[in-house]
Parts: C-alpha cells; sequence; structure tokens
C-alpha cells in the first residue's frame, strides 16, 4: 500500500484518542493526514483531545473501522483484545487493503493472538511501540514497529515522528515496549518507594538534595514522569503486569518488576487526580505528588496482589 498525502486518501482511523492517541492524531494532521476517531461512549475530556488535535468524529466506531485504511488501536491494556475483536467484527470488503496498528503497551503474546484474531478477517497486522510522553511526543518521540507492513507505516508516519524498525517479527516491538517501560517505570517505583520511608523519617528533603547531587540523570526521569502518575498510575501498574506476563513467559521470574507494579498499582488505588481536582487542573510537581502520597502512604496499603 502507498499512503498518498491527499487528505482524501490514505485516512487513518484512532481508537481511541486519550492523551497518547491525540498527540498522534496531532502529529498524522500537521503531516497531511486525515485523521477520524470515534467519540462513541467517550468522555468530554475526550472529546475536548480530538477538537484541539483536529481529528474529524465519526457517529460510531463501525464507521471508524469502515472508513480508515489504517487503524491504530491504543487503549489501555485490558481493552486491547476487545478493540481488536469489534474491528474484526466491523471491517468490511475493504479488509485485503486495510492494515490493523495495534499500538497498546501489552505482551508479544497478546499482540500475537491479536494479529491471529484480526488476520483472520484478512487484514494485515503492523506491530507499534510508541516510547515518550505524549506531551513531548514531537521532538522526543519514538516510533518502533515491526511486523511483515511495517514499511507502510512507516511511510505514513515519515517526518512526523522518529522511527526505528524492529523487523518483520509481530510481538518485536511489544517486547522492545516492554523493556523500555520496564526501565522507566521501575525507576518510579524505587523512588517512590524510598521517598516515602524518608518521609515517615523526616528527611525527605535531605534525601532529594542527595538525590539530586549523585544521581542527577535519575532524578531527571523522575521530574518528567512522576507529574503524570496521579493520572496514569492505574493504567502504568497494568502495563508492568503485561511485562511481568512477557518475563514468565520465558520461563523467568520476575522480581523487582513485581515491586514496582505493587508500587504503582497502590499509587492507583489512591485515584490522586479524581480527588484533587484543582491540582489535576493547575498541574502536578514532584513536590506535589509526594506530599499527597504520603498523606496516605501507599507503602502502608499495599496488597499481595
Amino acid at each position: 500500500m502507498t499512503f498518498s498525502t491527499d487528505n482524501h486518501r490514505g485516512t487513518v482511523g484512532i481508537a481511541f484518542p486519550g492523551e497518547m492517541g491525540a498527540a498522534v492524531g496531532r502529529l498524522l494532521v500537521a503531516a497531511g493526514r486525515r485523521v477520524v476517531t470515534t467519540l462513541e461512549g467517550r468522555s468530554a475530556r475526550t472529546a475536548a483531545l480530538c477538537r484541539d488535535a483536529g481529528l474529524d468524529v465519526l457517529g460510531t466506531f463501525g464507521e471508524l473501522v469502515r472508513s480508515a485504511d489504517v487503524f491504530i488501536s491504543l487503549v489501555p491494556p485490558a481493552a486491547a483484545l476487545d478493540v481488536a475483536g469489534r474491528y474484526a467484527a466491523e471491517i468490511g470488503d475493504q479488509a485485503e487493503s486495510a492494515v490493523f496498528v495495534d499500538a497498546n503497551s501489552i505482551s508479544p503474546s497478546a499482540v500475537r493472538r491479536i494479529a491471529s484474531l484480526v488476520a483472520a478477517r484478512g487484514v494485515d497486522v503492523v506491530d507499534v511501540a510508541i516510547h515518550g510522553l505524549a506531551a513531548r511526543l514531537a521532538d522526543q518521540g519514538t516510533l518502533y514497529l515491526s511486523g511483515p507492513r511495517a514499511g507502510d507505516v512507516e511511510d505514513l508516519f515519515s517526518g512526523a515522528l522518529r522511527i526505528k524498525r524492529l523487523g518483520d517479527e509481530i510481538g518485536a516491538a511489544s517486547a522492545f515496549k516492554m523493556l523500555m517501560a520496564g526501565m522507566s517505570k521501575g525507576f518510579v517505583g524505587l523512588f517512590v518507594e524510598m521517598a516515602m520511608v524518608a518521609s515517615e523519617m523526616g528527611v525527605l528533603d535531605e534525601l532529594l538534595a542527595a538525590y539530586r547531587e549523585y544521581y542527577p540523570g535519575i532524578v531527571s526521569v523522575v521530574d518528567r514522569l512522576l507529574p503524570t502518575y496521579p493520572r496514569h498510575a492505574r493504567r502504568r501498574a497494568d502495563e508492568l503486569g503485561e511485562l511481568e506476563e512477557t518475563i514468565e513467559s520465558l520461563g523467568l521470574e520476575p522480581r523487582m518488576i513485581c515491586g514496582a507494579r505493587r508500587n504503582i498499582a497502590a499509587i492507583g488505588r489512591l485515584a490522586l487526580a479524581e480527588r484533587f481536582h484543582e491540582q489535576e487542573q493547575s498541574g502536578w510537581s514532584v513536590a506535589d505528588v509526594l506530599a499527597k502520597l504520603h498523606a496516605q502512604n501507599p507503602l502502608r496499603r499495599l496488597q499481595t496482589v
């Protein structure tokens, strides 16, 4: 398939435009693509993200599937298989020319199950991993691709994102995403644990100053990521669960990743974004997040999960 910059060809569908989906859509629109989505069952916040990104909104999920030459699935891990199933049920006569892009943070085995489901309808699948925060995607993001049709998706995003090909195997990009996510989320999980212990001991300020002096690279990662956790901790804990599954599938025992997942899941259970709406609107700092966390120290709330 050759994609045209003509807005009437090469239509891209995105399900669903949360922060990352809207960021991807905005880049494609800026590159001259027509990008469509649906707000069926979505929130007012999602509607605002779509409007700001310049996406065309269709009435139903079925219309979205049938309008898209390239369909990008960008949903929480638990919803990835359901979206693929709905796509397979709705795709019509254009199946042989369509491409399904799985850009979810799921395990290689999960993306292979999705590929099998979608391929049964004659649709080619490309495995995609998006690395980078939605807010900095244009200047810091990288798109990792794998699968026999990866070149088509590379053409689609050419000039919009930095791209790296990881071969023709479905699952390679997802595996890479798992490993990248494990490192960044592992940093956050360990940092939060040390900060909560320091808060209990009354030495948090001193500890943070020492971290900044001796481990500036790690602290810069935390500065960038931790303020996003009040909204996204639950989803990121689910992503670490996918990494655990990946490690176990290799006959290995996940250890440190289990602890990071438990810490991040505990942050998610506190629902900080929902409970502190005013703070969410004005933006979080690392100090804000740590103060709110220490008020209900999540280390006391950990369960064996």
